[in-house]
């Protein structure tokens, strides 16, 4: 599903980013060139704030790859946290920015 709705924005001319989770020249081959790759995990602050920098918009399909509570916490509880927290934050930094502007 969401390779669909990602070709799709990149064909109405969008840039999209896509957040990997390790360096596997595979996996990243199989993506559009014309997409930007950051490397890294939503787990980690810092790569959910770099995967958000400069976004408008965001998609969040990462899945934990087992059902034990674990894993499922830090994917589906604390990576959802990291990502809205980074984009809350850039968006915040946006308008700082724009309020400048016009002032």
């Amino acid at each position: 599903m969401c390779r669909i709705v990602v070709c799709k924005l990149m064909l109405r001319g969008y840039n999209v980013k896509a957040l990997v989770r390790t360096n596997d020249s595979e996996g990243i081959d199989m993506l559009p060139r014309s997409m930007d790759v950051v490397v890294g995990g939503v787990v980690e602050s810092s790569s959910a704030q770099d995967v958000v920098s400069g976004c408008n918009k965001v998609m969040y399909c990462a899945i934990a790859r087992s059902a034990i509570t674990g894993d499922l916490n830090r994917v589906d509880n604390q990576g959802v946290r990291n990502v809205t927290k980074s984009f809350q934050q850039e968006q915040t930094i946006d308008c700082q920015i724009q309020i400048i502007q016009i002032s």
